[in-house]
C-alpha cells in the first residue's frame, strides 16, 4: 500500500519493559480476570470481555507453541511472552521488506549515543534539531519514574520466555540496567 514507506523497528531491553510493566501498570496489563476472560472469548466458550484495554491484550494463536504454558503464565510470565511476541512478529513482518525501507535502533543507543540518533534521522530523511540528542538522554512520558533489576525468579521466568528474542536484538549478554529519572 505504501511503497515507499520506511520503518523504524524501535526496541527497548525486553527486561526493562516487562519489569515497569508489570510494576507499573498493575490492573492495567494481563492481570488474571482480564487474561481469563479474554483467553476464554478467544477460545469461543464467552462473550467479547468489555471494550476495555485491560481485557484485549492478545493471547498466543491457537498451534502457537506457548498456547498452552501461557494458560499456566503468572502476570508477569505473560507480560514476558507479549514483549517477545511483539517483537516476533515486528522482525518476522520486517524482514519481508527491502533492507533499505526498514531500520532497527535500540532505544539504549538512541539514549547513549549521538551518532545512533543521527543515523535514525539520516534513515528518516530528516535533519535533527540542534536539540535531538538531548530529547533521547532522559525519559519522557513516565506515568511513576521509578525503576529497579528484575529479581531472580523474574530473571528466570523472563529468560525462560523471551531468551531467543533477546538473543537475536542483542540484548542476552548485556547487563541489565537501572534507568536514572534525575
Amino acid at each position: 500500500m505504501l511503497p515507499e514507506a520506511k520503518f523504524v523497528h524501535l526496541v527497548r531491553d525486553g527486561r526493562k519493559v516487562a519489569g515497569s510493566y508489570f510494576r507499573k501498570l498493575g490492573d492495567e496489563c494481563y492481570d488474571d480476570r482480564s487474561t481469563a476472560a479474554m483467553q476464554a472469548h478467544y477460545d469461543g466458550k464467552a462473550p467479547a470481555p468489555p471494550p476495555e484495554k485491560k481485557y484485549w491484550w492478545p493471547v498466543p494463536r491457537r498451534g502457537d507453541p506457548m498456547a498452552n504454558a501461557f494458560r499456566g503464565f503468572n502476570q508477569f510470565q505473560r507480560i514476558s511472552w507479549h514483549w517477545a511476541e511483539i517483537n516476533r512478529v515486528i522482525l518476522r513482518e520486517l524482514a519481508k521488506l527491502p533492507k533499505t525501507r526498514r531500520s532497527f535502533v535500540r532505544l539504549e543507543e538512541l539514549h547513549a549515543s549521538p551518532d545512533a540518533v543521527q543515523g535514525l534521522y539520516d534513515f528518516l530523511n530528516l535533519r535533527p534539531s540542534a536539540d535531538a540528542f538531548a530529547s533521547f538522554a532522559r525519559p519522557h512520558n513516565v506515568n511513576r519514574p521509578e525503576d529497579r533489576l528484575l529479581d531472580a525468579d523474574e530473571r528466570r521466568q523472563f529468560d525462560a520466555i523471551a531468551h531467543d528474542v533477546m538473543t537475536t536484538l542483542g540484548y542476552a549478554d548485556r547487563a541489565e540496567y537501572v534507568v536514572n529519572y534525575g
